[in-house]
């Protein structure tokens, strides 16, 4: 964690976006991970489907993810729109948060 912060803190651009980028599109790997470790968290995913829409408004980084029966994949965004959209401003916003 100490090399991605200090990667976010050396302010070179070009490299946060791509950062977040993989962040992004890695999302649902991370949480596949931690609901084969967690049968708690496995039931929660379980409870209820959804899509979420998460993006950056800036610089139009957007990425989609579908919870169903307990799974979580990458998919396009929905045409009606997700249910559950988490829209950022910036970039810098997105990376302190992660922080």
């Amino acid at each position: 964690m100490k090399r991605i912060t200090k990667i976010i803190d050396s302010g070179v651009s070009g490299l946060s976006a791509r950062l977040l980028a993989v962040l992004l599109r890695s999302l649902p790997l991370l949480l596949r991970a931690r609901a084969r470790l967690s049968t708690s968290f496995r039931h929660r995913l379980a409870e209820k489907n959804f899509t979420v829409r998460i993006g950056v408004r800036a610089d139009g980084l957007e990425s989609a993810l579908s919870f169903a029966g307990g799974r979580v994949a990458r998919c396009l965004p929905p045409a009606g729109g997700a249910e559950v959209e988490i829209i950022f401003s910036d970039r810098a916003t997105v990376l302190q948060l992660l922080r």
